[in-house]
């Protein structure tokens, strides 16, 4: 009963492609006996196929244990009962790991728990200098420039659609978009030569086909999202289906409208689904993505609404990835899942979840460690450095004026604003700057010869995708704003973004509310003005904002500033405590102990 509740545990993981395979296992393993000791049900047999070793196995690939991070020899292992926290928990999962693992504590030339507790957070005699060293906390991917082979077998590793669309686009791709379109290529082919063989009955050793889950990153404007396109051209052309899911209409239409311009003329067919679909056109469209019609569709969280069926969903993108909850990223995945009674084989839909906030690798590998990560760090060619300028409360006249050159080129402008409406924000908050407030002076007293709008969430949405539409065709000079803009928006003629009280906002938000500028080939400006009682933290971030423009590196001083936090939500403070270990020094230690679960779960499984 144990190693079956240990299998619905890893049935019901959020990290499903490594937890699937490994509930599959373990009951396996069960109907067999081999986890069971010769006396009956339930006895488990604390040698060859111990818990301890299951556990550690589920910990270091699965994501049941949230972490398991090697320092000094000790797996300090986080429980997933929360209220047991602490040094016990970390002194039991050392325990496990060195009745585990014992052989790497020798191989990585490290102390063993005991010696690890009692230097707790601190490395104090001279012969710890190896495991001490971080390494480098940024991806190993530096921009380089492709020969004309390299090009060339690239194109030659298209599909059909895809050639189509590389030939046709008006630009070429960056080094680290070919590089990240080739490891999809080599995922999604696996999958599929892998269920042909399932479905033929020639398993050769195969029992669960190959699904590609894999972790996106890419910096503001970097193009992620037409490398996600690639990837549903090379689904489409094994004759499957995609689903691309966007946490907001604005920002689901904008793909919507990218996929219509790209891949209509190669003769996609491209559907747009959110919950204001209207109810006769929608019935025509499920009808259609039901009979295999609909090649894509793009919308919100619609996607996996009950009615919505699809005829062989077989790839499930997900952008702004940290803004949709466990639960609804699997049920996604759900509307592709599928079995087959003969033979008997289950299938899942690849995935591709995509972030342009920046996740540095330690926490990556930490929380991602059962996904494939990918990074698209060069940014396409004509793009320059967004110059950033911090500005003191009481001079926002500089910032002002700044904006107004601009304007006169005929370019246009973002004002962004902490509120709505301060009189609806918290009492003890009396000097917030709102967006209505803030408006009107915009467009009454500071520049009333330019058209001036206003966006906001409380405004109906229909009218937002109005003024957005009204911004890019170029009718609107400024437009004042909360983050509701902060992704979905692409004007390249916008070269200005001024943020008020900029000490307010967290440093990832900044530097995408700073991305919605940059996006074309003329140079772009940020002002971000700071409070007068800004805090030494406080001015720290902003020099981090007004140094760099890579959010790698901005996300790295994040985490050195904030803490780690809930990366996979959306808290600003701090909170992935790991009991021994410190997750930016530790990157390297990190980094081996991943290596270490994975090479011991899949000798597990073998």
């Amino acid at each position: 009963m144990i190693l079956h509740r240990l299998a619905d545990l890893c049935a019901h993981c959020p990290h499903n492609r490594q937890t699937a395979r490994l509930s599959y296992r373990l009951r396996q393993h069960v109907a067999e006996g081999l986890l069971l000791g010769g006396g009956g049900h339930g006895q488990l047999s604390g040698t060859e196929h111990g818990i301890g070793k299951l556990l550690m196995a589920v910990a270091g690939v699965a994501g049941i244990v949230q972490r398991a991070v090697e320092i000094g020899g000790a797996v300090v292992k986080g429980g997933e009962q929360e209220a047991q926290r602490g040094r016990r928990n970390d002194r039991v999962g050392c325990d496990i790991a060195e009745t585990v693992v014992p052989d790497k504590v020798g191989q990585r030339g490290l102390c063993h728990a005991d010696r690890a507790f009692k230097h707790k957070g601190s490395f104090p005699e001279a012969n710890l200098d190896e495991a001490q060293k971080s390494g480098s906390e940024q991806w190993n991917q530096t921009e380089k420039k492709l020969s004309e082979q390299e090009k060339a077998d690239f194109e030659g590793s298209l599909s059909p659609l895809q050639k189509e669309l590389y030939n046709r686009l008006p630009f070429n791709l960056t080094p680290d978009q070919i590089f990240v379109i080739n490891q999809m290529n080599r995922d999604i082919d696996r999958g599929f030569k892998e269920r042909a063989l399932l479905l033929n009955g020639k398993t050769s050793g195969i029992k669960i086909p190959f699904t590609m889950q894999r972790l996106l990153q890419g910096d503001v404007g970097s193009g992620k999202t037409l490398v996600a396109f690639f990837a549903c051209l090379r689904i489409i052309n094994w004759k499957g289906q995609c689903a691309f899911m966007a946490p907001t209409e604005i920002l689901a239409r904008q793909h919507a409208e990218s996929a219509a311009k790209l891949l209509e003329p190669l003769g996609i067919n491209v559907a747009f689904l959110t919950g204001n679909v209207k109810s006769s056109g929608r019935a025509r469209l499920l009808n259609a993505l039901k009979s295999g019609e609909i090649n894509i569709v793009i919308g919100t969280h619609a996607l996996f609404s009950r009615q919505v069926v699809y005829n062989d969903l077989q790839l499930a993108v997900i952008d702004e990835q940290h803004r949709f909850g466990v639960i609804q990223r699997q049920s996604i995945i759900e509307k592709g899942r599928r079995t087959e009674t003969e033979p008997q084989v289950s299938f899942e839909p690849h995935l591709l979840m995509m972030s342009a906030t920046p996740i540095p690798q330690t926490l990556a590998l930490t929380v991602f460690g059962d996904l494939d990560v990918s990074v698209i760090r060069t940014m396409p060619e004509g793009r320059k450095p967004i110059q950033t300028y911090l500005v003191k409360e009481g001079n926002e006249r500089n910032a002002y004026e700044a904006v107004r050159n601009q304007l006169k080129a005929g370019h246009q402008a973002y004002f962004v604003y902490p509120a709505i409406n301060a009189e609806n924000e918290n009492s003890e908050i009396q000097d917030i700057k709102s967006a209505e407030e803030n408006f009107r002076n915009l467009a009454d007293h500071i520049y009333p010869e330019y058209k001036c709008a206003l966006i906001h969430s409380k405004i109906e949405e229909e009218e937002q995708i109005q003024i957005l539409k009204d911004f890019q065709g170029g009718k609107i000079q400024v437009l004042a704003a909360t983050t509701v803009i902060e992704v979905g928006v692409d004007v390249p003629n916008a070269t200005s973004i001024v943020i008020e009280q900029a000490d307010r906002f967290g440093l990832a938000q900044l530097h995408q509310l700073r991305g919605r500028t940059g996006r074309g080939t003329d140079q772009s400006y940020c002002f971000l003005i700071y409070s007068n009682k800004i805090t030494k933290t406080g001015i720290e971030r902003m020099k981090v904002l007004r140094q760099n423009t890579d959010g790698f590196i901005i996300a790295n001083q994040d985490l050195k500033l904030r803490g780690p936090g809930e990366i996979t939500g959306t808290a600003q403070a701090g909170n992935l405590s790991l009991g021994i270990a410190d997750i930016v020094r530790d990157h390297d230690i990190l980094v081996k102990a991943r290596t270490d679960a994975f090479e011991y779960t899949k000798n597990l499984l073998n």
